[in-house]
This record gives structure tokens, sequence and C-alpha cells, in this order.
């Protein structure tokens, strides 16, 4: 699963490869955009009011501002999860009297 910024990255790689001389370049990425999606994002961009979205920065910093605090949330219950697991394994394997290191 990859993050907002990553997603954006990528995308912006992508519009780099189709680059034509005739059309700028924020057209060709809000033209695109919708075609790196899928699931919950369309159904995130698809929400908003049409003519809402004019402009890449726009899109691009209401993507991030709502995609990118959930992310960090699951981030943060993965690794969360992780270190719970991590004293688990050392409570099992050295009992409980010792601390991990």
């Amino acid at each position: 699963h990859r993050g907002p910024h990553a997603h954006l990255t990528r995308f912006l790689q992508l519009c780099v490869s189709v680059r034509l001389p005739s059309i700028n370049d924020e057209h060709i990425e809000l033209l695109l955009f919708p075609f790196s999606l899928g699931g919950s994002a369309i159904d995130w961009l698809n929400s908003h009011p049409h003519h809402s979205l004019t402009t890449w920065m726009k899109v691009k910093n209401k993507f991030l501002n709502h995609f990118f605090p959930k992310y960090r949330v699951e981030l943060s219950r993965s690794a969360s999860s992780t270190s719970n697991k991590l004293q688990l394994n050392h409570y099992l394997t050295h009992g409980r009297d010792t601390k991990p290191s």
C-alpha cells in the first residue's frame, strides 16, 4: 500500500513521459490524474463539485490533506502493532523481569 506522496511522485513521473509541446503541463496533470486513482480515491475526487478543482496545486493539496492524515494513522497503527509484537516476543523469550533493549 503506497502512501499519497509516493502516489503523486509516481504520477508526476508518468506525466513527464507524456509532455507535449502544445499542451500546458498542468493540463496534462489535471487530465491524467483521475486515471491514476482507484477505489476510495476516485470516489473522493468525484465527490468534488464539477470545476471546483481547477488547478493542479488545488488537486494536489486537497489530495494530500485528505489522504495523508489517514495514511499516517495507518502507519502509526502498523508501527504500534509491530512494537507490541516485538515486546511480546521478548517477554516470551526472556521472561517478564527483563526489558527489551
